[in-house]
């Protein structure tokens, strides 16, 4: 349910406010297909790289495909995009995420209220 509403919250802030918020790439590198030991200590999780481009394709599916879809990039061009990696990364999983400039949101709504005529303070 948090997860649903953040990502309502995100898509109204990024439909109505276009000039303060935009798209965020994340890359997440994979070094390995498999993950031993296990993280969490569960055998299931030791196959998160194999299976973590579908659970990103699920996660934009919960925000209604409003984002950019998630990707994965191979060695090669992620090298290219995010040259800090390290070499042996087998593949990169691309997500994005909505990012806002609060300061100038908070400036734009004080001015909207001045214009309005309401006093507008700061402490």
């Amino acid at each position: 349910k948090m997860v649903l509403g953040a990502h309502k919250e995100r898509r109204i802030l990024l439909e109505n406010n276009p000039h303060l918020t935009n798209w965020v790439p994340i890359a997440v590198p994979m070094k390995t297909w498999v993950v031993w030991p296990p993280p969490f200590d569960h055998p299931l999780f030791s196959m998160v790289p194999i299976v973590f481009p579908g659970v990103m394709k699920f996660y934009d599916s919960l925000s209604g495909f409003s984002c950019p879809p998630s990707h994965l990039m191979f060695h090669k061009r992620a090298r290219r995009k995010f040259p800090q990696l390290d070499e042996d990364v087998k593949y990169v999983q691309v997500f994005y995420e909505g990012q806002h400039n609060d300061a100038r949101t908070a400036t734009c709504i004080a001015l909207t209220a001045a214009e309005e005529g309401a006093c507008v303070t700061n402490y």
